[in-house]
């Protein structure tokens, strides 16, 4: 439900008319009705190359099962971070959107204290990348170090095996 897009996690208009229990023309209508409200960093509709991308993700652009939106695919969403989905809320005036609202906005603030997290685990997994590399490298190192010894134990022996052979005594 929530997608990284432009660098931000929204969510898409279609997902918040269903939580809001709204069909998404009407979502959309009451957001082009108080467009003053909704700046760039709230809300943004996707561009034409982010929309065939995204439709690209979905067989068909006929009516999904669990939205009443005839042919939602047809039109390019728009994409509301966690302000705009406030604001939305907002200008819905209903006490389901209020509620998804404030959902919505722990969601949000539960995905932020997980970054951090994320952020570390990544270097993390990076140091290990490096550690399981140098180990790989003193490995194999190891292995030619032993089969180095194992030949020249074999040429040892063969060594040895000659002399026997040339130089029998009785």
């Amino acid at each position: 439900m929530v997608i990284e897009l432009r660098g931000k996690q929204v969510i898409l208009d279609r997902n918040l008319a269903n939580l809001y229990w709204v069909q998404t023309k009407h979502l959309k209508q009451a957001v082009r009705r108080n467009w003053n409200r909704f700046p760039i960093d709230f809300m943004f509709e996707l561009s034409h190359e982010e929309f065939i991308n995204w439709r690209s993700q979905f067989v068909t652009s006929n009516l999904e099962e669990d939205n009443n939106d005839t042919m939602w695919l047809r039109y390019a969403p728009f994409a509301f971070t966690e302000h705009g989905v406030l604001m939305l809320a907002n200008i819905l005036k209903s006490e389901q959107a209020l509620h998804v609202s404030i959902e919505i906005v722990r969601y949000f603030v539960q995905l932020r204290q997980i970054v951090p997290v994320l952020e570390e685990l990544k270097w993390m997994i990076h140091d290990l990348k490096l550690t399981t590399w140098e180990h790989d490298e003193l490995i194999k190192q190891l292995c030619f170090d032993v089969q180095k010894l194992f030949h020249h134990s074999e040429e040892q022996n063969n060594r040895e095996k000659r002399r026997k052979i040339w130089f029998q005594t009785k």
